[in-house]
């Protein structure tokens, strides 16, 4: 939670929405999805964007190259 709070903070966004990308980042791990290698990570960075925003979730966006 410290973590959360610390990184919301520099980003700009709500402490409780870093813990639901969190969250998300995991399940999508859990699913299959990974974000070592660059196609990857931007698959993986599109699934979160799109579960975030159905969940009515914003959060600065984690690459900003992808």
């Amino acid at each position: 939670v410290e973590t959360a709070m610390r990184v919301a903070s520099e980003q700009g966004h709500d402490p409780q929405a870093e813990v639901v990308l969190y969250a998300v980042q995991g399940t999508l791990h859990a699913c299959g999805l990974d974000d070592i290698e660059a196609e990857q990570r931007a698959a993986m960075r599109t699934a979160e964007r799109a579960v975030l925003q159905s969940i009515g979730v914003a959060v600065s966006p984690v690459d900003a190259e992808s």
